[in-house]
């Protein structure tokens, strides 16, 4: 898989690390704050577990393990997430 930019749209089960994604053509769309942008360096894994179509969008369920590249404000970290 390429790169994805990515807003995250919510936590589904933090502790089975569920998040609802929706994909829109080319880009995986997510939202948790207008401030925090999150853009996918490298996916490791990708599991999906269901999908559905909500108001046009297709919505996807993942389990992942990645590393995020954080945008918040002017800082830049990166954080390695194995799930």
């Amino acid at each position: 898989m390429s790169k994805f930019k990515a807003q995250i749209i919510r936590y589904i089960n933090q502790k089975t690390k569920l998040i609802l994604f929706s994909i829109d053509s080319h880009h995986l769309h997510c939202s948790i704050n207008p401030r925090l942008e999150l853009i996918y360096q490298k996916i490791l894994s990708i599991r999906i577990f269901r999908y559905f179509v909500l108001n046009g969008r297709c919505l996807l369920m993942f389990k992942l393990s990645f590393f995020f590249s954080i945008k918040l404000h002017s800082l830049r970290r990166v954080l390695a997430l194995g799930w």
